[in-house]
């Protein structure tokens, strides 16, 4: 197996040193994209992306999406799950700071909004994404001592709450994250942290709160299942953050 692979490799080396001599001499060839020129990027890229142009920022960030239905997840787990949109993006020009860099990194891509609140707290919306389950009250949301010091945890917290649950049930949106490698510090002096309680806020709400406390960007994915009914992701990027709000936070939560 071993020599065949050798061999097909020998010969897709071998047609592309002389494979261009078939190409008919009126046509020429289109010129290659720069490195940093916009095209369609997966989650990873985007991420990097948008924490570079996060770094002047002492806030936090939400990232809204509406992506395809995943049967199986790119790792090979056999775990339905919301797929990222390809997203036109590049990185953020020289020059730019603050939203203005934000909105650099996705700038050409008509599907992407992005906005800036009073607080600061920047928002980006990848496609139509509907705040059917956003908008759930949670009466009241309370976090344990560890729940207060981990974004991850305090994530955890308000989605598996009564009220999210019993709107999600209501709504037909499914839930199947799965989240692994969740860190924290506990209750430190200086670390940031949530109160113990939010009262009278929606979903949205109480996540913002999460990604502002921490300084993450606390991203919300969707999609249509198959037969009717949606999913629905919610974890966070530790990426995302400047510089001054990481500083003692130590958490870290990806997808496997």
């Amino acid at each position: 197996m071993r020599l065949l692979s050798r061999l097909a490799i020998v010969f897709a080396v071998f047609l592309g040193m002389y494979g261009c001599t078939c190409r008919e001499p009126s046509k020429s060839l289109s010129p290659m994209p720069a490195a940093n020129a916009a095209r369609p990027r997966g989650e990873g890229a985007v991420l990097m992306y948008l924490a570079a142009a996060m770094r002047t920022l002492q806030t936090g960030c939400r990232l809204y999406y509406r992506g395809p239905y995943e049967a199986v997840s790119p790792d090979g787990f056999h775990l339905p799950q919301v797929g990222f949109p390809r997203t036109l993006a590049h990185p953020p020009p020289n020059g730019k700071t603050g939203v203005a860099a934000v909105r650099a990194v996705f700038q050409g891509d008509k599907n992407v909004v992005v906005r800036q609140g009073q607080s600061g707290l920047i928002r980006v919306y990848i496609g139509k994404v509907s705040s059917a389950i956003l908008r759930t009250r949670l009466r009241p949301a309370k976090f344990s001592p560890d729940d207060q010091y981990s974004p991850g945890l305090a994530i955890d917290a308000i989605v598996d709450s009564r009220e999210v649950t019993a709107a999600a049930r209501r709504l037909e949106y499914r839930n199947d994250q799965y989240i692994l490698d969740i860190a924290f510090s506990g209750p430190a002096a200086g670390v940031p942290h949530l109160p113990p309680v939010l009262t009278n806020l929606s979903m949205d709400r109480a996540l913002d709160r999460v990604a502002e406390t921490f300084g993450v960007t606390v991203l919300y994915g969707e999609c249509a299942k198959p037969g009717g009914g949606h999913l629905f992701d919610v974890r966070y990027s530790a990426d995302c953050t400047g510089p001054a709000i990481r500083r003692g936070d130590k958490f870290r939560n990806k997808r496997p």
